[in-house]
């Protein structure tokens, strides 16, 4: 598998987020992080946010789990992650991790100012639209 916009790491790839910071938090049908220089995550599913060892499913259909994104707010990416089978790691520099695993669908998408898209899920990554 060959995903010409992203830099190997190993046998997965690294999403060029690390050291930005996020700029906006979207909660509503699907979650977006923004982070600098117009990149975005959006995530379709359930994901694991990892805080203080502590782990919680976050539901797209609870609120009061969602609202725990509000602290990656102004935080800085320290590590990020797609994996070759669809999986997505990110840590923070709060302590904060996110892991989006691998599902029935696409679930989650990686842009850089429309010029990349990568998306992760149905055991695999793929880059395009």
């Amino acid at each position: 598998m060959k995903i010409k916009s992203l830099e190997r790491k190993g046998k997965h790839w690294k999403i060029p987020i690390v050291g930005e910071s996020v700029t906006g938090v979207y909660i509503g049908d699907y979650f977006r992080l923004n982070f600098e220089e117009s990149k975005w995550i959006d995530i379709e599913g359930d994901f694991k946010l990892l805080t203080r060892g502590q782990e919680s499913l976050i539901q797209k259909i609870s609120l009061n789990d969602a609202r725990k994104l509000i602290d990656l707010l102004h935080m800085k990416v320290t590590d990020s992650t797609a994996c070759y089978s669809g999986e997505l790691l990110l840590e923070f520099n709060n302590g904060m991790e996110i892991v989006v695993e691998d599902g029935p669908f696409e679930n989650w998408h990686f842009y850089d100012n429309l010029r990349t898209a990568v998306h992760g899920g149905i055991g695999k990554l793929t880059e395009g639209e």
